[in-house]
């Protein structure tokens, strides 16, 4: 029993978020931005390769289907093999787009990160491993893998790649506070709306059964990260 003169002391670990300064990265970001784009181009070879797939998954009794307007009509919106082509080039191409675009926004972050100046604190970095390892043993479960024959299989203990997960969790952790103090600094919000539509995005791909085992918290906060984040990266693409 507690009594009135028998106080206890309760001490609680928590993780004080540090101070970050930050470098011009308004100046950075417009310096990277008036880089030349690359040209994005789709090979003949690339186009071949989707549509080799595309017969293949459309296989029946072991009988792959010709590839031919015939075969463009079969799929319901096509009018002929030229336009399921034409398509396949369009969605090669805004692929390609997506993941340039993601590669020059991490060069920028990586820049803005490194130019900043920011003590990482040991316990956030630990936090980050972990979150690293429910990842992994997320994606591995997705594949129908077991984490501890993930470990037997590459011969090396979970120790093992925390050790080897250091730099790169701290890397993390140098890319989320930087991001979240330019959004400080900048007065970035992310609405109610946003955090739901967001929210839902995410929760859409799992099945019903399996959105009642998930940390609607949690999900929250990734959702409310993804959000401020896009809106960081907007900020800096367009300058203002």
């Amino acid at each position: 029993n507690l009594a009135l003169k028998n106080p206890r002391v309760f001490k609680i670990k928590t993780a004080v978020l540090p101070d970050v300064k930050l470098p011009d990265y308004k100046k950075i970001a417009g310096e990277m931005m008036t880089r030349p784009e690359e040209e994005i181009t789709v090979a003949e070879q690339e186009i071949e390769g989707a549509l080799e797939y595309l017969k293949k998954s459309r296989a029946k009794d072991g009988t792959s289907p010709e590839l031919n307007d015939e075969f463009a009509k079969s799929l319901g919106v096509f009018e002929n093999l030229e336009a399921l082509k034409k398509n396949m080039r369009e969605n090669i191409k805004l692929e390609k787009a997506v993941k340039a675009r993601e590669k020059k926004r991490m060069e920028l972050l990586d820049l803005v990160a490194a130019s900043s100046q920011i003590e990482v604190p040991v316990i956030l970095v630990e936090a980050e491993k972990e979150k690293m390892f429910s990842e992994l043993k997320g994606s591995l479960a997705g594949m129908g893998l077991a984490f501890e024959h993930y470990l037997d299989h590459i011969k090396k203990t979970q120790e093992d790649l925390a050790k080897e997960w250091t730099p790169e969790a701290e890397k993390r952790v140098r890319y989320g506070l930087t991001l979240r103090e330019i959004a400080r600094t900048e007065k970035i919000e992310v609405a109610e709306a946003e955090l739901e539509k967001e929210t839902e995005y995410f929760l859409s791909r799992y099945l019903p059964e399996e959105r009642e085992k998930l940390d609607l918290k949690r999900i929250k906060n990734y959702a409310y990260g993804i959000v401020r984040n896009e809106k960081v990266f907007r900020l800096l693409e367009n300058g203002r």
